[in-house]
Order: C-alpha cells, then structure tokens, then sequence
C-alpha cells in the first residue's frame, strides 16, 4: 500500500503521544481502515484502535480517559451523522475544556471516478451538506476541511496545539474520501514548534492587590469549581489557605479540588441548597476556575464584598449571559496565580494573630458540618427500611477501597453525593457540563487507560484506581448503556455502577416547581407530568448483563432495604476486584 494522507493522520498522532484512538467507522474511511490494516502488517506504530458502537460513548470514553491521563485521545466518526449522534458528549467536551482530536469524514467529492475514492454507494448523496463543521462549530475551538495531505501534519499539528492550550477544548477536523487516500510524502515535522502556549500569570502588581486585600479581611473565602483540572494548582490552594486560614468552598464542583479532611475546607454548594451563609458573610471573595460561582435567584455574595476573579477565560467568552460583580478580573494558571499571591504575602505578628483566630473559627464550622452530615446519614426514610440518598452514600463510602475514583452523574443529587462520599482530589470526577450519560463511557476510557498504566493515580500512588460510577437512573438510559457494557467486557475493562432509582426524571419536575412552586404541575404526579419512566420498570442490571455477553461475567443486584445496602456494596466491590464488572440498582423512593 503507498502512504497516504491516511497514513500521514495515524502517524501524526503517535508523534504527539495519543495512544488511544476511539472510532465508529463508516463509509468514508476505506482509506483509514487500510492505513489501520497495513500498519499492522508492516509493524508501524500508531494508536491503539478502540471500536465503539455508539458515538456519543466514544467521546465520553475520550473524555474519561483524558480526565483520568491529562493526555489526549483522538475520535475518528462517521461523516454528519455520525457527530450528530455524538452531539451531546462534544458538548461536555467543550464545556468541560477537555481537549480531544475529532475526525469525519466527509462525503466523496467526485462522482465518476475522477480520483480514488469516488462516490461508489447511495448514502455519498443523502449525506452530502452544505456545513458539516457547522454541527459542531459552537462547541469546538478549531473546526478544518484537511484540502490536501501535504500539509496534514501542519494542519493536526495546529489543531492539537489549539486544543491544548488554554482555555483547552475538542477540535474537528474533516477529510473527504479523495483527500484522505491521496498519495502523499512521509510526515516530517518538528513538534517544539507547535507546543501548547502556557496561560499566563498575574501582573506582579495585582499579586500585590489581591495579598494585601485578603490579609485585611475580616473573613475571606476563596471559592472554586474546576481548579483541580490543574493537579499542580491543589498544593498552591492549599498552601495559601493555610498561610491565611482562609476557608475554601467548592461551588458545584466538577472535580476534587481540596484535600476534603482538612481543617479550612468548608464542603460544597449546589444550586437548590439555597443561601450560603459563608458567601453571605464574606467581606473578601477570591473566585478561581468557576463558571458559575453562585445563583442570584437563591445565593448571593455579601452585597459589600470586594470580588476578584482569577480564571483562564474571566469573561466566559463562549457564554452569551454571564457577569458577577467582581471589582478584579485576571486571565491566569490557577497555579501561578495563586503562588504569586502566597508570595507576595506579609506575615506580621498581627496579621499571624488574625490568621490563628481564622483557623480556629474554620475548625469549628467543620466540626458542626460534619456532625450535620453524619445525623443526615442516619435520617430514616420515609418509607419504611427503604435507603435515603445520604444513608446509602454513607455505606456505599465504607465499601469502597481507598483508591477510588468516583465518576458522578446523580443529577438533582450531585450536591449530596459530593457532600456524603467526599471525595478528595484525583478521586472525583463528573463531566463538567449538562449532557447526560458521560459516565457509562467515562468509566471505559478510565478503565482503558488504567489498563495501559497511564492513569495520574499509577503514577503517583503506584496502585490502579477502583472505578466507581454513582448515577441516576435517568443518566444511565442516556449513558447507552449496551454501548458502554459491551464495550467494557470487549476491552476487559471492570467498574461498578451504582444507580439512584427513583423511577423518573427529577430535575424538570425540580425546575418546575422552582418556577412554579404552586402551579398546576405542583398538584399532579410524576407519571401526569411526563417525567415518570412508569411500569413495569427497567431491569438495569440485566440489560448491562446482556450486553455484556450474558452469563456471569456482570453482578447484577437491585435493592431497596437500608439494611442490605452494606453486604451489597462489599459483595459488589469484591466481584470488581476478581474482574467483573457490577451493577446495583438501589430503589429509593419514586418522583
């Protein structure tokens, strides 16, 4: 076979690193799926091929493992119909600032045989369109028609250098059948001219600023959602907290971004928890990394508090409606920023003195949290015997080995579930948007790339992550999940999924009622409302089991009584760690 622009596309990858290459192959790639079978003949490295069934769990496995790696992966798709179907999870990508490399291809572009790859099957006319990177242009940094394979590593090589920068993202590229099977030179390329470009730090004067404002507070509060994308920023938070005893709160987290067991650390804030007494009462509000710090409708700042606002894109330049009434505004690393700022402290006596009457005030308030959380744990159920959301997070906390990694999805409950389980940094994830079903694929890509050795937590614990996914049962229908369970007995990929049963969608009856406290909707019953999933229900477990295979390969359990949930959980985790993978539907009370 000559080398080709298809060629030229595997090889670009493995000269940036990307192992993994997560594909829904159709046809416009004859000349990708023969690049793929002579590099297997001819010994050529490129990435490892993983098939995936359904597009929307390729992306949330490219994800996933990104989340688990900091290292890219790469999609290959099926023209527009293809990312279309994927629609929702290049929306989390985006949102969440998770790079990843797409590819389409694109519909042939010659009809009578003029070059190699003509138009030769129905579907080349039907799927033919005026704008295919228009699907995904508001939800990518980089779209690109690759015209030719000359330049094709020039063209990659930007668009993964795009993608890797700050503020980082998924880039898509497109290639029509002629262009990818051309006849091209072998790829050449020096990848120190296309590194990412670092974010940038804080103007010295502004470190100066902001030291001097939080020292003077009477009650500081630094508040954040996605710092710990940057695993280098956590130890920098921490070490300016302590320097100051300024308590730190997580608003709607996305990941772990503070050791959950110390002293300065005050939970976290979701929406429908209303006022936060911690926000209210601040005088100095340091927000880093947060796309929505609080929700005027319910939770404000103290209307007298000075606001600074530290993040890699301050102005949300792709979010039509959003401002805060921040009085300092930086584009900055997390980490650099806040280093600057330790530095620039001046720790006088007195200063020391207010520092000490800060902890101990910080010591007290978690103390009362966490008694708060322990009686909530205990709160009987409604219904008789049945688990309560923080019961069973209570248990299914004890069960879990100490090398966890959650993936949370539970929706309405998100607050409670990072609340009760706590976990800390590097053991916490969710898809930092609002597409559901990312946790079914995210766990595939975490498993795939625990599976390699290259997950953060083997290089810095030595030991594999146990992977646990906590969703609704709303979340997993959207996961698809015969897509994600074949996928994980196909790869040998183990986790367990643990769904909130509650029979329906909660949130827009949530959202309703938040609009419409005593209207109509108020009055009438899940099932009236449109949200209910009704009878009989679902058997979860069971279709897992079936798409995995059948047989025993998946623990399927399904329970409802708080005093089973404990052997459930240790039967569950143990049959992950014998290699398995194990679903346990827990039945709490309907909508």
């Amino acid at each position: 076979m000559p080398y080709t622009t298809s060629s030229a596309f595997f090889e670009v990858l493995s000269l940036w690193g990307i192992t993994h290459c997560f594909v829904n192959l159709g046809s416009d790639h004859p000349s990708l799926v023969e690049a793929i079978a002579e590099a297997k003949v001819n010994g050529r490295k490129i990435p490892r091929i993983i098939t995936a069934q359904h597009e929307f769990v390729a992306l949330s496995a490219a994800q996933g493992f990104y989340q688990a790696t900091g290292k890219i992966a790469a999609v290959i798709l099926h023209v527009d119909v293809g990312m279309q179907n994927a629609g929702g999870a290049v929306h989390n990508l985006y949102r969440s600032r998770t790079p990843c490399i797409i590819f389409a291809g694109l519909s042939p572009l010659t009809q009578e045989d003029e070059l190699v790859g003509s138009r030769n099957e129905f579907i080349h006319w039907v799927q033919d369109n005026h704008n295919q990177a228009g699907i995904v242009r508001d939800y990518s940094k980089f779209t690109y028609e690759i015209r030719t394979g000359r330049n094709i590593a020039q063209v990659m090589s930007r668009a993964l250098q795009l993608a890797t920068s700050e503020p980082m993202g998924p880039v898509y590229l497109l290639g029509a059948r002629e262009v990818m099977e051309e006849v091209v030179p072998a790829v050449h390329i020096n990848l120190s001219h296309w590194l990412p470009v670092p974010a940038p730090a804080l103007p010295p004067t502004a470190a100066v600023t902001i030291a001097t404002l939080l020292s003077e507070a009477q009650s500081p509060l630094l508040l954040t959602t996605t710092l710990g994308r940057d695993i280098d920023a956590i130890p920098e938070v921490v070490k300016l907290a302590e320097a100051l005893s300024i308590t730190v709160l997580e608003a709607t987290p996305f990941i772990g971004n503070f050791p959950p067991a110390h002293d300065l650390y005050a939970g976290v804030h979701w929406s429908g928890q209303g006022q936060n007494k911690l926000l209210a009462e601040a005088d100095v509000i340091l927000v880093v990394d947060s796309d929505v710090p609080w929700i005027p409708h319910e939770n404000k700042p103290n209307p007298n508090a000075t606001i600074i606002h530290i993040d890699i894109d301050p102005l949300k330049t792709a979010m039509p409606l959003f401002y805060i009434p921040a009085r300092y505004r930086y584009t900055a690393s997390a980490k650099e920023a806040l280093r600057q700022i330790r530095l620039a402290l001046n720790l006088t006596p007195e200063l020391n003195e207010k520092v000490a009457s800060r902890l101990e005030r910080a010591k007290a308030a978690r103390s009362a949290r966490l008694k708060h959380l322990e009686v909530d744990s205990l709160e009987p159920s409604a219904i008789p015997n049945h688990a309560t959301v923080p019961a069973l997070l209570a248990q299914l906390k004890a069960a879990l080995p100490a090398n966890s990694l959650m993936l949370c999805e539970t929706i309405t409950n998100y607050g409670v579930t990072a609340t009760h389980l706590a976990p800390g940094p590097g053991q916490y994830l969710t898809s930092g948007a609002s597409s559901l079903g990312w946790h079914g694929g995210a766990a595939v890509g975490v498993g795939l790339a625990s599976a390699a050795g290259l997950t953060r937590a083997e290089a810095e614990s030595g030991s594999k992550p146990f992977i646990c996914a906590v969703t609704g049962d709303g979340s997993f229908m959207f996961s698809v999940p015969s897509t994600v369970h074949a996928m994980a007995s196909r790869y040998g990929v183990h986790f367990l999924t643990v769904i909130l049963c509650n029979g329906g969608w909660r949130g827009p009856k949530l959202s309703t009622l938040g609009v419409h406290p005593h209207g109509f909707a108020s009055r009438e019953t899940a099932e009236e409302l449109g949200v209910s999933f009704g009878k009989p229900q679902t058997q979860f477990g069971e279709l897992a089991r079936a798409s995995a295979g059948g047989g025993d390969n998946v623990l399927v359990a399904r329970v409802y009584q708080n005093d089973l949930l404990g052997e459930t959980f240790r039967k569950a985790v143990a049959a992950v760690q014998s290699g398995k993978s194990a679903v346990v539907e827990v039945v709490i009370p309907e909508l």
